[in-house]
């Protein structure tokens, strides 16, 4: 079993406090940004006293971080930020829940064994067969708005169409995408927020509902294959524990049915705020729809759905000019790599023009990038077509203020009201 919290305390060396790192809210997620920006400019690198963490801001040492898998490993990328009790690690190890890694979370020969083989299925080439069913079911979702004055589009459209997709890729017929959501949205609030009491005993309950679901997936296609990513993880396998074990395809199967849906959901948010909010930015997509693929980089860069992403050293470490000690825990800010002034020119200006957008991390960079991200791409394209075509004049509902997921890791609005055909419109700088 992984361990879940650092072997490093404060009192193995100096203490590292400061000001800054004393005032940092990761949950607070007002002003997100501005802080951000006064970190980098005033100590880039800080010790956080709320979570007991190293915080990287300036890309440069983020990209430093990501480089060296060796020092920084990511065996804690999936450990609570704040441990969970006992009587919940018993309770999940006793339901059956494996705190085995898979890929997020493993290193070096766990990492190099599982990765080709999820790579096999999960793939641009892969993706690009879905591209039709992906239209089809964001225009269902569009279609269903009809004449509504006022729509919430995280409710109607953003919140279940990466689901929908999710399934199409596990073969999934027999429970709804919204169960889907909500399984993971129990597993996001308990590993990266702060769950107490009886809401992390529940959180508990849903996440053991959510393996065993996963375990009857793959019982079901050893006897039923498909066309699905389960069926070909065992095709690979072909009964040979030693390429990988069932415990390994069921943790893969999990790991894709919470990632490969949540980013995608608060990417695509994120980009449709901070477009109408910049009313020109959707003017210039509605003049010209051959910026939408690098509006969606810019969207990716501008407001990453994962702000922040975790390692562990594994021996004393310099990054940035501060010295970490071994068994340190960091939090690299993907959020501050993606809006440092160095790379990016007035870095919270939305422009969907923006020439170097690339150059943006929200899918991380090396060992660990994400294998999901052409599909979210592709995902995300579709929905901002979909949504200029269906509704050009379309504006963020007056009075409308976001409300953010509450986690330390992923940033999305909770809703987003819109206007569907326009009329009195909010302004102002996404928070």
């Amino acid at each position: 079993m992984t361990t879940l919290t650092s072997t490093w305390t404060e009192g193995d060396g100096a203490c590292p406090a400061s000001t800054l790192g004393r005032a940092y809210r990761p949950l607070e997620h007002d002003g997100f940004y501005d802080f951000i920006a006064k970190a980098q400019a005033e100590e880039p690198v800080f010790f956080s006293e709320a979570i007991r963490y190293w915080v990287v801001t300036r890309r440069a040492d983020v990209l430093a971080v990501l480089a060296d898998p060796d020092s920084f490993s990511a065996a804690i990328t999936l450990a609570p930020v704040h441990p969970f009790p006992p009587e919940v690690v018993a309770a999940l190890r006793d339901g059956g829940f494996s705190f085995q890694p898979t890929l997020v979370n493993s290193d070096a020969s766990v990492h190099s064994r599982l990765r080709p083989k999820a790579q096999r299925f999960l793939n641009a080439k892969r993706y690009a067969t879905y591209a039709d069913r992906i239209r089809a079911i964001v225009r269902d979702h569009i279609a269903a708005i009809g004449e509504a004055p006022r729509v919430d589009l995280v409710a109607a459209l953003t919140y279940e169409v990466p689901a929908k997709v999710l399934a199409l890729l596990l073969g999934i017929e027999d429970i709804s995408p919204r169960q889907i959501k909500v399984w993971a949205d129990h597993r996001l609030g308990m590993t990266f927020g702060v769950l107490e009491g009886d809401e992390l005993a529940e959180a508990a309950r849903q996440l053991l509902d959510y393996w065993k679901y996963c375990e009857r997936l793959v019982a079901d296609r050893q006897d039923n294959p498909r066309d699905d990513y389960a069926s070909m993880l065992l095709d690979l396998r072909g009964g040979d524990d030693g390429v990988l074990t069932i415990t390994d395809v069921v943790g893969l199967v999990f790991g894709v049915m919470v990632a490969g849906h949540e980013t995608t959901t608060n990417a695509a948010g994120n980009l449709i705020h901070a477009l109408l909010t910049d009313r020109d930015q959707w003017e210039r997509l509605k003049a010209d729809p051959t910026l939408i693929p690098n509006a969606v980089e810019e969207g990716l860069r501008h407001s990453s759905s994962v702000v922040n992403w975790r390692r562990r050293t594994t021996r004393p470490v310099t990054v940035g000019g501060v010295d970490i000690p071994e068994g340190a825990n960091v939090l690299i800010s993907l959020a501050g790599a993606n809006n440092d002034p160095e790379v990016f020119e007035n870095p919270r200006s939305f422009d969907v023009g923006r020439e170097n957008v690339k150059d943006h991390v929200a899918f991380g960079k090396g060992r660990h990038f994400c294998l999901g991200a052409p599909l979210a791409r592709l995902e995300i394209t579709i929905i901002l077509e979909e949504l200029l075509a269906a509704f050009p004049d379309m504006t963020l509902a007056p009075g409308f203020q976001p409300a953010w997921v509450p986690t330390v890791t992923f940033r999305g609005p909770l809703s987003l009201e819109v206007l569907p055909r326009g009329g009195a419109m909010t302004t102002g700088e996404p928070a």
